[in-house]
């Protein structure tokens, strides 16, 4: 309930782990030289990228390709394969993926990998901007980076397009000069949904550069233990009937922020947690209710979260989005005090304060809040400061610190004024994205 709730600060406690993972990870990208060995084609992934990719597919898919290449001549004919430097763009489920493929140090080509059902297709990708991109992921003094995804910016509704961005610093031992941004969008195939397979078979797994093992070429090549196209997800996403608040689920746990890698080490392939996401109407004023199921003695957790449907319908992406990573860390909350007990979960959890509310059905829900004047407040609105932020550069400062503050702490008239307008669309004075 967005309103009034501040447990979106779940994620100050779970945060605290993956921050040293995350420092460690900017460590070792930093310190590590963007040269691979002469052995880069045949040596085993380890990722370097700078966002978060589909390891377990890159690992697959340089399973296959070793298994059907004839490595010697790949890399005479093209070039080595940088396997390190993979990315499936925000795309997971083993589905896609983009290899860059360098000769004397310059990414001449790239290798499209892209899998249906069992079976999985090599494509070659000759796109300059592509190239150029990982030619400074690979080889330039990068400053910063960042990723947004947006389902809504493709063609096709069930698309999903990765837009990252790198900020590099002076190149060619120049010392005086203004960094230079690089961007590029790639967007999920999506097999026939998209138009088919591309007419564009990539040789070298295919005649004549074949290395054995049967199979190949326009047929494709057996995938290994592909995944279930349809399985039992961990969030279940009932938004069928508000498609733009539906694209934004699909894309919440691949985010690259920290609340999305959060919720997707708690949720993700894991059958102990299923969060089913719907529509409700006549809640009000709420953001969202949420109704969870907790057994004694059992880590089960079961929640369903009904988000307020005049929400799904007039506010902008970004309000639709925070609503959501507020929902999920209050479900989760609400969770954690069922099965823990409201002396054990005080103890466990000593930032937060509880009470309790009324749906406007009349039942009873829990309320959670920072306890008045706790350090952790000022950290977790810039966390969400951040990522609305990064979702849309282009958000007034105002209006993000507004969204960020809702629900959390005091805000001024003005603040309420801002969060209202990206609450509902049908007023024109959103500075927002509204949904179409």
């Amino acid at each position: 309930m967005r309103e009034k709730l501040n447990v979106r600060q779940l994620l100050l406690v779970l945060l605290a782990a993956f921050s040293i993972y995350s420092c460690a990870r900017e460590d070792f990208l930093q310190q590590e030289t963007s040269k691979e060995a002469v052995s880069a084609s045949s040596a085993k992934y380890a990722s370097r990228s700078l966002w978060k990719e589909d390891d377990v597919y890159i690992g697959k898919v340089q399973q296959v390709f070793l298994k059907h290449a004839n490595l010697e001549r790949f890399n005479t004919t093209y070039g080595e394969l940088y396997w390190n430097y993979a990315m499936s763009f925000g795309q997971f489920g083993e589905k896609y993926l983009l290899v860059p493929i360098v000769k004397k140090d310059k990414v001449v080509l790239l290798m499209e990998a892209v899998r249906k059902g069992d079976r999985l297709y090599f494509y070659e990708k000759n796109d300059m901007d592509l190239l150029t991109f990982f030619q400074h992921v690979l080889y330039s003094s990068i400053i910063s980076h960042s990723e947004v995804i947006d389902g809504n910016k493709a063609a096709k509704a069930k698309y999903i397009c990765s837009t990252r961005t790198i900020v590099i610093g002076c190149l060619n031992g120049q010392t005086d000069c203004e960094p230079v941004s690089y961007s590029h969008m790639v967007c999920e195939w999506q097999g026939d949904s998209g138009g088919g397979v591309p007419p564009k078979s990539f040789p070298p797994l295919g005649d004549p550069f074949g290395g054995g093992g049967g199979g190949g070429g326009d047929d494709g090549y057996e995938y290994p233990d592909p995944p279930e196209e349809n399985p039992n997800q961990d969030i279940i996403n009932q938004l069928t009937d508000y498609p733009c608040a539906q694209s934004l689920l699909e894309q919440l746990p691949n985010m690259n922020n920290e609340l999305a890698r959060v919720l997707k080490d708690i949720f993700q392939n894991n059958d102990d947690y299923r969060i089913t996401f719907k529509g409700k109407s006549g809640l009000g004023d709420k953001d969202g209710i949420t109704s969870t199921v907790s057994k004694p003695d059992s880590n089960k957790f079961f929640a369903t979260i009904f988000l307020n449907d005049n929400v799904l319908k007039n506010a902008t992406k970004e309000y639709i989005l925070i609503t959501m990573y507020h929902e999920v860390a209050h479900a989760y909350l609400d969770f954690e005090l069922k099965r823990l007990g409201q002396a054990q979960f005080d103890e466990t959890y000593p930032v937060y304060v509880t009470g309790a509310d009324y749906a406007p059905d009349g039942t009873i829900v829990n309320r959670f809040g920072f306890k008045e004047g706790h350090q952790n407040v000022g950290f977790f609105l810039s966390t969400l400061e951040n990522i609305l932020s990064a979702y849309n550069p282009n958000l007034p400062p105002e209006t993000v610190k507004a969204m960020a503050k809702a629900g959390i702490t005091t805000m001024t008239e003005e603040e309420k004024v801002l969060n209202a307008n990206e609450r509902d669309t049908t007023l024109g004075k959103q500075k927002g994205t509204k949904c179409p």
